[in-house]
């Protein structure tokens, strides 16, 4: 009998300033998620527009800015929801090759 957790391709990690998570899912889960907040400048599973501040891809990670102050629980909850909404949840257990995404939320001046 294959499990999903066989199958499994990506592994993604979230990182907030002083949080971790990280989430598996199939192949094509991550450029999922990249194309959204990227192109679309948007965060799958939110309609609220402006969510994402600032997207952008260098060194092999994907730096995303929310709008607004928000807390490190609040940047992991929104990560959470648009990750489970391409088809990824969260994994325990060892990871090898992680992509990974920063977020972070906007800083007042």
């Amino acid at each position: 009998m294959t499990t999903l957790i066989g199958n499994l391709k990506e592994f993604i990690a979230v990182r907030t300033p002083h949080l971790e998570g990280t989430y598996g899912g199939l192949g094509g889960t991550f450029a999922t998620l990249a194309d959204s907040c990227l192109r679309k400048k948007a965060l799958p599973g939110f309609y609220d527009s402006g969510m994402i501040k600032t997207a952008e891809f260098r060194e092999n990670k994907l730096f995303l800015v929310l709008s607004g102050r928000r807390t490190d629980a609040d940047l992991m909850y929104a990560l959470d929801v648009a990750i489970r909404n391409v088809g990824a949840f969260p994994f325990e257990g060892k990871a090898l090759n992680l992509l990974i995404v920063e977020v972070s939320g906007e800083i007042e001046n």
